[in-house]
């Protein structure tokens, strides 16, 4: 079983959002008990930009994933450019925001001395067929195959890496940081 982060005080560890929750329940019962989830992630680059909300951080033992959930349901075709939900309804491509707060968060890190794989996952229901084409279609993952995708390093091109050791280091630096507004975790508005 996972371990969940808790927000520091103030905050709330699970989204009022009810898919995000199933998400985050799923990795907790179903992830190894190495794997740290970290809900409602609010990371602001800078004092002059908009913070980010990333909905959960998975810290594997081989790379930090950001989880972007997303409760469409149906069938979702596109590419790398736009996405339609039941060939109808465009929704904007969310892989390339979630790059980004990869990107971010990866600054951040690298920063606090720490140099990690960051790399996006988009999470949909198990009843959406996924039918993408372009080079993030192997990053969209229902829930349950979330799980195995989370666990399997190849599917990001890593072998034999194991970050564990850095995971408390990059904890007490988030915290440590959290106070100085670079980081800090809230409770989901959506």
């Amino acid at each position: 079983m996972a371990r969940l982060i808790l927000s520091p005080p103030g905050g709330t560890p699970l989204s009022e959002n009810a898919f995000e929750q199933l998400v985050i329940k799923t990795f907790l019962q179903s992830l190894p008990h190495d794997y740290q989830l970290l809900p409602n992630f609010i990371l602001k680059p800078s004092p002059h930009q908009n913070a980010l909300e990333l909905d959960i951080v998975v810290m594997a033992t081989h790379a930090i994933y950001v989880v972007e959930c997303k409760e469409w349901r149906g069938c979702i075709t596109g590419d790398d450019t736009e996405w339609l939900l039941n060939d109808r309804t465009p929704k904007p491509w969310p892989m390339n925001m979630t790059e980004y707060k990869c990107k971010v968060l990866k600054s951040f890190l690298r920063t606090a001395g720490q140099r990690f794989r960051v790399e996006p996952v988009l999470v949909v229901p198990d009843d959406t067929r996924i039918q993408l084409s372009g080079s993030w279609a192997g990053h969209c993952n229902t829930v349950s195959d979330a799980v195995s995708f989370l666990q399997n390093a190849s599917k990001i091109g890593i072998h034999n890496a194991d970050i564990r050791p850095q995971h408390q280091t990059d904890r007490k630096s988030t915290r440590l940081n959290s106070s100085h507004s670079s980081v800090s975790r809230m409770p989901s508005s959506a």
